[in-house]
């Protein structure tokens, strides 16, 4: 992906990063078109959670997919429920530091 809109462009030692972890998951050799469609619809979301659960690398792959990646399976996550996480992040963080919500 070269951009557009809902991507965020990584740094190269994120992108560096991903060398190890990756070739560790479970997902390791299955084609991008298994974890991305068009939309939510066009994603195979069960097939993709089952090799997704007891992956065990499924806890750095939600990491880097919630500050991440707006498209596609990630960890067994579509992006409606990272961006749930997300929310739910910030508003501890608002909450830690006294802003009541």
């Amino acid at each position: 992906m070269t951009g557009g809109a809902g991507y965020i462009r990584m740094p190269p030692a994120v992108r560096e990063s991903l060398t190890g972890w990756v070739n560790d998951g479970a997902c390791k050799g299955m084609g991008p078109d298994f974890f991305f469609g068009e939309d939510e619809e066009h994603v195979h979301l069960d097939e993709c959670r089952k090799v997704c659960d007891g992956c065990k690398v499924a806890a750095e792959c939600l990491e880097h997919a919630i500050k991440w990646e707006r498209y596609g399976v990630w960890a067994g996550t579509t992006e409606p429920q990272r961006e749930r996480i997300r929310r739910q992040r910030r508003f501890k963080r608002m909450v830690g530091i006294g802003f009541d919500a």
